[in-house]
């Protein structure tokens, strides 16, 4: 399923909410905050990889936050996606320079920009899926 997923799949969610599913824990509920397309070329990328790779920015509470992981998302208007790894951006020494940089940071392609562009108060984390 996660092969068809592409960029267009996720047009028009930017603001709507999906769910971290938690197996030891309630869910947590994110808001899709930017689709991101990357800038890598097709060429570049190893084989197996999408034609057009693309990075999703969701942002949850900072109180009650998923670590690193693989977890499935139900997303509001795609449904259910089994397996997406999704990467803790205040957990990481990285995330610092990706979302919170003076210029931003180039992520597999995909420049992201600083956090403040995402327009977030300071008790919001910020996630991200890259797919590759």
């Amino acid at each position: 399923m996660l092969d068809k997923i592409t960029i267009d799949s996720f047009k028009d969610i930017e603001g709507t909410e999906a769910h971290i599913v938690i197996m030891d824990g309630p869910n947590i509920t994110v808001k899709v905050e930017k689709i991101v397309p990357g800038k890598c070329r097709h060429e570049d990328m190893p084989d197996n990889c999408r034609k057009d790779p693309f990075t999703v920015l969701m942002s949850g509470p900072g109180l009650n936050q998923a670590p690193d992981g693989t977890y499935d998302v139900d997303f509001e208007k795609i449904g259910l996606l089994n397996g997406l790894y999704i990467d803790n951006k205040a957990d990481n020494p990285e995330g610092e320079a990706v979302m919170g940089g003076q210029a931003g940071a180039d992520v597999q392609g995909a420049d992201v920009g600083p956090k403040s562009s995402l327009d977030l108060p300071e008790d919001r984390t910020v996630y991200e899926i890259i797919f590759t």
